[in-house]
């Protein structure tokens, strides 16, 4: 079976700096979930006559500077392409909780709290980053979007403007709704009933506002769950991950210094923790302004 796109020839002003786009691709038996990923693939740059070619033992996309002519070279194209932007996303939920966790730690005994997360609790809340995090992250299915981008130099940075600008604003909400919590009367009277109840309560703040961050941290644009469907993994790592917050504040005990919060509060604490998503989307809106 062989089917080709004949792509036609563009002006350099259509071309210059652009992609020209690959727009219906499609394949038979089992092999149809790779040719749909080509479906969009922006593969010739030149202004030349292009085509897109599926034969039974490869590929040949375009005739331009830019070519990919075997299956395994657009298999190892998409795998670039994609780990690129998988490591932007890990970059920007790990330094967005670590720069949250230095801040609270450092603005904690100003705020009259000498440990605001205790070393248990912190080796907790780095389980959920370096471990738990990094496999939910790596289910993420390939997006469009990552396909319609240049190929990646191997100098090209992981932490660009736009990412760095996503951890600092991001982790400047968190830290400030963590120092709000801490010093404001209003949560000392709602979560006050004691020392212990009231940092159990913050401890529960911290990690479910770093679980909403995940969410905001693999979405670049206002569709925050986007692709959500075809990650299991994500869903079913992050509902663990609350899972296991919930009992820890029931029966952590002196270890984790927590104590059982109330349904009411423990709720409110949920609802407090997920601004961090209306946060977000402003930062976006504002990003894009």
């Amino acid at each position: 079976d062989q089917r080709a796109l004949h792509v036609p020839p563009q002006t350099g002003d259509e071309v210059r700096g652009h992609h020209v786009r690959c727009h219906t691709v499609k394949a038979h038996s089992g092999r149809s979930c790779f040719f749909q990923l080509l479906q969009n693939l922006a593969c010739i740059r030149a202004g030349e006559q292009g085509t897109v070619s599926l034969h039974g033992e490869g590929i040949h996309l375009g005739t331009g500077s830019f070519q990919l002519r075997r299956t395994e070279d657009c298999f190892r194209f998409l795998w670039v392409q994609q780990g690129f932007a998988h490591q932007q996303v890990r970059a920007a939920f790990d330094q967005t909780m670590n720069l949250t966790a230095v801040a609270v730690s450092i603005l904690g005994p100003f705020l009259g709290v000498d440990t605001p997360v205790t070393v248990v609790q912190m080796l907790w809340i780095n389980i959920i980053m370096d471990t738990l995090a990094g496999l939910a992250f790596a289910g993420e299915p390939p997006m469009e979007r990552y396909l319609e981008e240049p190929p990646k130099q191997r100098t090209a940075p992981v932490l660009t403007r736009a990412i760095a600008w996503q951890i600092g604003g991001l982790a400047l909400y968190m830290t400030a709704l963590c120092a709000a919590f801490l010093k404001l009367p209003l949560f000392h009277r709602l979560f006050g009933s004691s020392e212990v109840g009231f940092l159990t309560a913050f401890f529960a703040l911290f990690v479910f506002a770093g679980l909403f961050s995940a969410f905001c941290a693999r979405a670049e644009d206002k569709h925050l769950f986007r692709g959500l469907g075809q990650n299991r993994s994500f869903v079913a790592i992050m509902g663990l991950c609350a899972g296991v917050q919930v009992l820890l504040l029931y029966v952590g005990g002196p270890l984790f210094r927590t104590q059982p919060l109330s349904p009411r509060q423990l709720l409110e604490i949920v609802l407090l923790a997920s601004t961090v998503i209306p946060a977000d989307f402003l930062r976006k809106i504002f990003s894009k302004a």
